[in-house]
């Protein structure tokens, strides 16, 4: 693997724009590239993060971040050329196509926000890499989230009511995105949708809830302490009293003390 020279890798990188519609050639030009960087003496295991699930190249991040910066500018100028190439860097079997598919992506402008939810969500449910469905919801829904946030819980309430295990998962790997991104603020409805899965909540689901109900604690305590005891009263909670007990310090240590009373009150027994 070569040193990186900032000045060389934008040399390297520069023909993508030139060929920003031309897919193949873009693709073509990546793997040059990526495996010019290569680091063909990398173990798995060597590092602190553990191995891609998925074949990698193993080049550091700068030459990612090249990549997408000579892309991402194209792809908010041409979004139906982007989405195109979206798709054509997607279907690459490597971790680092996929991480650029996914950030490239998330850089489109939303005219028709199914365009976007039809890639992001069957890509999730294709890829099992945690990372890479992390920057699917993190960075492939970014627009979404600033243009169209109502479509967007729209179509996660869709998958959280549907029977199917995998796209409830989905739903919430999405929501634990959308929460911790800066650009939303429609708490509200979210609430709304998440409100039956704080009372019953399928064993299966039960990692990803908790982590919903947690990240909401950060983002806005008091709203999601108030729907917590609300449902510790309601009928039909079997599970409210266990989630609270899940989430309970990531809450403020005021809001945390007023859940123990809420949770006492209950009489609800531990699970």
């Amino acid at each position: 693997m070569p040193a990186i020279k900032l000045a060389h890798l934008r040399q390297r990188t520069a023909p993508l724009k030139e060929h920003f519609k031309q897919p193949n050639l873009v693709v073509s030009s990546i793997h040059s590239i990526l495996d010019l960087y290569a680091n063909r003496a990398h173990r798995s295991g060597q590092s602190g993060a553990p191995p891609p699930l998925i074949e990698a190249y193993n080049v550091p991040k700068p030459v990612r971040r090249q990549i997408l910066k000579d892309l991402e500018p194209l792809a908010k100028d041409n979004p139906e050329e982007a989405l195109a190439l979206c798709d054509s860097i997607w279907e690459q079997p490597y971790f680092e196509f996929k991480l650029i598919a996914a950030s490239l992506i998330g850089k489109i402008p939303v005219e028709t926000p199914e365009t976007i939810t039809d890639r992001i969500f069957p890509w999730s449910r294709s890829c099992s890499d945690d990372r890479i469905q992390s920057a699917l919801f993190t960075n492939g829904l970014e627009q979404l989230i600033k243009e169209d946030p109502g479509y967007l819980l729209g179509q996660i309430d869709r998958l959280l009511d549907d029977r199917d295990i995998d796209n409830q998962k989905t739903g919430l790997s999405a929501l634990i995105a959308i929460i911790q991104s800066q650009y939303f603020d429609k708490f509200p409805e979210l609430f709304r949708i998440i409100n039956p899965m704080t009372k019953a909540i399928n064993p299966e689901v039960r990692p990803f809830m908790v982590e919903v109900i947690r990240q909401l604690a950060y983002r806005t305590p008091n709203e999601t302490a108030y729907l917590l005891r609300h449902n510790l009263n309601a009928p039909d909670n079997p599970d409210t009293a266990w989630l609270v007990r899940q989430s309970l310090h990531t809450f403020p240590k005021d809001i945390q003390e007023n859940l123990r009373i809420a949770l006492k009150s209950t009489h609800t027994p531990h699970t």
